[in-house]
């Protein structure tokens, strides 16, 4: 929060307060949004189904808001940009 408020020029409390106001939207959306794989829906692509690494995580997704999974890669260089700092 305080990088987008000097980048935005704002102050720390007025990017808090919209920050939770964007969230409590979300959390409203989620319900609509996500939901569990049910009867007749697709399972999981194998690519993700046969990943250990991926499926325990997935296992009850059926993908993107509309039932899509999307790959996305990374380039090398600029992969520690893009790394959580709790993995």
């Amino acid at each position: 929060m305080r990088v987008v408020a000097k980048i935005f020029q704002l102050s720390k409390d007025t990017v808090y307060r919209q920050f939770k106001r964007v969230l409590r939207g979300l959390c409203g959306l989620a319900p609509n949004i996500i939901c569990e794989q049910t009867r007749g829906q697709q399972p999981p692509p194998p690519q993700i189904k046969d990943n250990t690494k991926f499926y325990p995580y997935f296992k009850k997704c059926i993908g993107a808001i509309d039932g899509t999974h999307i790959p996305a890669c990374v380039p090398a260089h600029k992969q520690n940009s893009y790394r959580d700092r709790k993995v």
